[in-house]
């Protein structure tokens, strides 16, 4: 999508704004539970969102972004003890300003993962890390002869999950 220099059009900023609004109802139902926010794309921005809330990120142990590019930094509050960057190594990323007619400044995610941990700004206890995933495109999927398949995915996001729940992952999953 075009982009504003905000790094949001207008449509982008009611979709988070509508995606955090209904994620704060959710984590108000079990307050006392461990959360872990899975997010991928554009849905990243509602996590960050979430997390530098002080009414919601109370509610919040860890993220993993999936696809999350963060144009300024951010600071996520609460009890937050991870966050995760996840990146598929063919997710290029290109930017097209206003008054530009062609798109320019053509990224991967070795540059734009880099840039988005350090605008992340997190206090002491707070572990990041990035992953870039080679072969996957944005969701983590990886292209097979016929279709799109998410094994990949599954194979590298669930045993994270867990422990970032703090469940041990069964032996098939590690």
């Amino acid at each position: 999508l075009p982009l504003r220099e905000d790094g949001l059009n207008s449509t982008d900023e009611a979709l988070v704004s509508l995606r955090t609004e209904l994620s704060m109802r959710a984590l108000f139902l079990n307050p006392d539970c461990c959360t872990v926010v899975l997010a991928v794309s554009l849905g990243t921005l509602s996590a960050m969102e979430l997390a530098a809330r002080s009414e919601s990120a109370q509610g919040l142990d860890a993220l993993v972004l999936v696809g999350c590019i963060l144009e300024r930094p951010i600071a996520p509050l609460g009890r937050i003890k991870s966050i995760d960057l996840i990146y598929g190594g063919r997710d290029h990323v290109g930017y097209l300003w206003p008054g530009d007619e062609k798109i320019r400044d053509i990224e991967s995610p070795q540059d734009y993962g880099p840039r988005t941990r350090r605008h992340l700004v997190t206090g002491p206890g707070v572990t990041t890390t990035m992953q870039i995933l080679p072969g996957a495109g944005h969701a983590l999927e990886q292209r097979r002869a016929t279709a799109l398949d998410f094994d990949a995915a599954t194979a590298l996001l669930t045993p994270l999950l867990l422990t970032r729940l703090g469940v041990s992952p069964p032996a098939d999953l590690e």
